[in-house]
């Protein structure tokens, strides 16, 4: 059984952050602890060298989250961003009356996958 008030509010949660391209660095530690949380292990990439980082400092690297698997079979591969397309600063997501989730005033929730 979902349960749907913990999805709706992590959900909420998650499309709340600032995440414009080069701004996941907030996203992306709470998807790595909500990721280890979750029991599985939890690696990050080089992709924000420390030249990179120096010109974008609150980007964050690519994740990689592996949850092994009991039975023989084989690998799915989710892929998905964690940052949004402009304007995705300052987001205020809503719910209406018919539990339609929208943003509140002139921005984004997400878009890009």
């Amino acid at each position: 059984m979902v349960n749907e008030e913990r999805v709706t509010d992590l959900f909420l949660k998650l499309v709340a952050f600032d995440s414009e391209s080069f701004s996941e660095k907030q996203i992306g530690q709470f998807v790595t602890g909500k990721l280890k949380d979750l029991g599985l292990e939890v690696y990050t990439d080089n992709t924000t060298d420390k030249k990179f980082l120096k010109a974008h400092p609150e980007s964050f690297p690519n994740i990689y989250a592996i949850l092994k698997g009991n039975i023989p079979a084989d690998p799915i591969l989710f892929s998905a961003h964690l940052d949004t397309v402009r304007p995705g600063i300052g987001k205020k997501p809503r719910i209406s009356e018919d539990g339609l989730i929208t943003s509140e005033s002139d921005t984004v929730l997400g878009a890009d996958d």
